[in-house]
């Protein structure tokens, strides 16, 4: 993660819908790791902003095991 990485959870959904876009040209191209490792980039983006939106500090980290346990629900409304 670059230090100007943007800290608002927005920029983070929108890399994340990008990442998405791409799952789908590379499924309809038969490209299918292709496709698993923007999926596993679009989870992982769409984490980070859920985090930032919970005032997360911004943070080199790609295991999306150790993003999910990073903030537990409290409630059905947090999900």
């Amino acid at each position: 993660m670059m230090p100007t990485e943007s800290k608002l959870p927005d920029d983070w959904f929108a890399k994340a819908a990008k990442d998405l876009q791409r799952v789908d040209i590379l499924l309809a191209a038969d490209d299918i790791e292709g496709a698993g490792f923007h999926l596993q980039q679009a989870a992982e983006k769409y984490l980070k902003g859920y985090l930032l939106s919970k005032s997360w500090p911004l943070k080199r980290i790609h295991d999306l095991e150790v993003l999910l346990s990073t903030y537990p629900k409290t409630s059905v409304e947090d999900a």
